[in-house]
């Protein structure tokens, strides 16, 4: 059995209003909203309560209370009535279920109800419901149009006589109505009676049609049934090897296939069209033999067909091919899709390969395109490792796209065309390792990335994400914000990241709300990297360090009271035009530096740049390194004669400083600098104490130099 699944919260809002409610009252999850038409909120039911199995005798509520407010409940699942026909049924597999009682204010069941529920022997309508009623253990709905006209919604799976005759006043029978059942045999149809769309759909015993009453069908020996120049089906209880169509029958009924145990058929060349509305759902085809391939295949059309593992699609005069809805959803066998030259541009609407497992590949030519991918386009199919992305021009712009979740993606190359990466798009994928992403990829959607493989992750472009775009990702060690993307502020939302070892890595000025990650997140195996000379933002405690860049630790220590380290050391020598830099880290790798925009060159130790000429008293030195390869760049622009000299190192004579509230005291001290958060100096001298009482309000940092090394310290006016 092949049920469609899509989740009916967000369905509630294509039915309905968009201000649904979720509730759980009982035995039963419900969607509250206000239904067009109808004056007053209402309910219907949308799934099980944890727990609940239904068995014996079902009989759903009349109304329900929420905080005080009575809501009639109007529905079960969603079926038809929402426009999407293969929906998830609230009451599935439930070999319990003897009967079932409909209350009076239901007015719509989803259309695949009670599917899997071989044992129940009635339905039961009460009094005043005016969209069902129940005849003889079967449930009988009314179709709404002005004269009366009945069909048959659902004919008990338990009863066990071989034959039903339909009654007279039927007017069609539905889609599944004998679904589960398995003693029927023969099935009687007279007058105008019809036969909806997937009938069959759900039973493997109705053998034989008698079709002597009726006025709109005949039958061929081998058992195929017309209508018209329409074919429209066999019984699903036959078995056939090879099925030929008769010839000069020019169309294909929908669902002419469904449940039908055929291993090939073959098309008229008088048929152009039968890739139609789940013409083949769920049927055992391996084989279809035609004069042409098709260029549109309808919404269903294969879905379910678990022995097919092949097809060939062409493309129509211009070129284009439409894959609709769910068009091979399930089809667990299919491995391959095969395109004739003809196909120029790809259209892949909602679910179309969903859970298709052996499907390896989807093999387009460079001079074909895939005009749009549509919500869970391939999501479950976990043997595909690659796509080519570089073909795609369009996703479908959902909040929750889920295209590829659960899929056996292993590296994603997004497009440069597409800014937004939808949500739940790669979700769940737990081979995907690595994904790169272009300076235009602006928006990643909510969960896009979560229970994903992903190693690591550079965050090229993105302005904006959620706390949950990589949620779950057990893998993930490090997210990198690189240099020069972003030219307007992007606000950091927590990144819930596992690891042990876990990283942020930050090369840009424009990243602001660090202090998020520690707020909202247990962040203590997590190390923050940042390029900055000072963060200027509170970046919160809880990290496992904060690792800056030399000689910046008192300016980040202001904004932090976690660990601050050094990745590397930071000594300037103007005289010599020289800088010494020397990595502090393992995983930090010095790659150049440049001073005064002069390359410098490494020599004996030292970064040397022979040509560079300085002003201002200032030395102005980029120092290019790695984080685990990632690029940062740290430039400064300090004053030679505060920002020179040695750096840090044991010892006894060390200079001292003693703050008080309006005084500086400096001890065993050659030169000392006041400066403001940003590094300007705003005072400096060599004597022995010097007064706040000119500084403005706010925080400062002191530096004291003498022969064997160097203090800072941190004031607050």
């Amino acid at each position: 059995m092949n049920i469609i699944r899509i989740a009916a919260g967000a369905l509630l809002v294509t039915v309905a209003s968009a201000n649904a409610q979720t509730v759980t009252v009982g035995d039963y999850i419900y969607g509250v909203t206000q239904f067009a038409g109808h004056p007053e909120r209402e309910a219907i039911i949308t799934g099980l309560a944890e727990g609940f199995k239904p068995s014996g005798n079902l009989v759903f509520p009349d109304s329900i209370m929420v905080e005080n407010k009575s809501y009639a409940v109007v529905g079960v699942g969603l079926g038809d009535f929402s426009g999407h026909d293969g929906d998830d049924p609230v009451i599935l597999d439930c070999p319990g279920l003897t009967s079932v009682h409909i209350p009076a204010n239901i007015r719509f069941i989803g259309s695949n109800e009670f599917l899997g529920c071989p044992d129940i022997v009635s339905y039961t309508v009460a009094e005043g419901n005016k969209n069902f009623k129940a005849e003889n253990g079967c449930l009988i709905e009314d179709t709404g149009y002005e004269e009366s006209r009945w069909k048959l919604f659902r004919y008990p799976s338990g009863v066990q006589e071989p034959v039903y005759v339909v009654p007279t006043y039927i007017s069609y029978v539905g889609k599944g109505a004998f679904a589960s059942n398995r003693y029927l045999k023969k099935l009687h149809i007279s007058g105008e009676q019809t036969l909806s769309n997937c009938w069959q759909f759900g039973n493997h015993t109705i053998e034989s049609l008698d079709l002597s009453a009726s006025k709109n069908y005949h039958q061929t020996a081998d058992g195929g049934l017309y209508y018209a120049n329409t074919f429209v089906g066999v019984c699903p209880g036959v078995k056939y090897d090879v099925f030929t169509i008769a010839d000069n029958y020019r169309y294909m009924g929908s669902g002419a296939f469904c449940e039908a145990q055929v291993r090939e058929v073959v098309i008229p060349a008088s048929m152009d069209d039968y890739a139609k509305e789940r013409v083949f759902m769920n049927s055992t085809i391996e084989t279809i033999t035609a004069p042409h391939t098709p260029y549109k295949i309808a919404s269903g059309c294969f879905q379910g067909c678990r022995n097919l593992k092949s097809i060939t699609l062409s493309g129509n005069s211009d070129g284009n091919l439409s894959i609709s809805s769910f068009a091979f959803y399930g089809c667990d066998a299919l491995e391959t899709i095969n395109f004739e030259s003809s196909v120029k541009k790809v259209d892949i609407s909602w679910g179309a390969f969903e859970k298709c497992r052996s499907l390896s590949a989807f093999p387009l030519t460079s001079k074909m395109k895939v005009k749009r991918i549509s919500a869970r386009a391939f999501a479950g199919c976990e043997s595909l490792t690659v796509f080519p992305f570089a073909s795609v021009e369009a996703f479908d712009d959902d909040v929750m796209g889920y295209q590829f979740a659960g899929s056996g993606l292993t590296t994603v190359n997004w497009p440069s065309g597409i800014s937004r990466i939808p949500g739940g798009c790669f979700m769940d994928c737990r081979n995907l390792t690595k994904v790169s992403l272009k300076a235009t990829t602006a928006h990643l959607g909510q969960s896009c990335f979560a229970g994903s493989g992903l190693l690591a992750i550079s965050m090229m472009g993105v302005k904006n994400y959620y706390p949950s775009t990589f949620s779950d990702c057990e893998n993930l060690v490090r997210v990198y914000f690189p240099e020069g993307i972003l030219e307007s502020e992007l606000m950091y939302w927590n990144i819930p990241l596992i690891h042990d070892d876990a990283q942020i890595v930050i090369n840009n000025k424009n990243v602001s709300g660090l202090y998020l990650q520690t707020k909202y997140s247990e962040s203590s195996n997590i190390s923050l990297y940042m390029s900055m000379t000072s963060p200027e933002q509170e970046l919160g405690s809880g990290w496992k360090r904060i690792c800056v860049p030399g000689r910046t630790e008192a300016k980040y220590a202001a904004w932090t009271s976690d660990s601050v380290e050094p990745m590397y050391s930071y000594t300037t020598y103007q005289d010599d035009k020289a800088v010494e830099v020397k990595s502090l880290m393992p995983e930090v790798k010095i790659k150049g530096v440049v001073i005064e925009g002069i390359d410098a060159e490494y020599r004996d130790g030292r970064w040397v740049a022979d040509e560079a000429e300085f002003t201002d008293g200032k030395m102005n030195v980029t120092v290019n390194y790695t984080v685990n390869n990632n690029v940062m760049t740290t430039s400064y622009e300090y004053p030679h004669e505060i920002w020179s000299g040695i750096d840090n190192v044991a010892g006894e004579s060390l200079p001292e400083i003693k703050i008080s509230s309006d005084r500086v005291e400096f001890i065993s001290t050659d030169r000392w600098a006041i400066c403001d958060m940003a590094g300007a100096v705003v005072m400096s001298g060599d004597a022995d104490s010097v007064s706040l009482r000119s500084l403005d309000s706010g925080i400062y940092i002191v530096k004291a130099i003498n022969g064997s090394g160097q203090r800072t310290g941190k004031i607050r006016r």
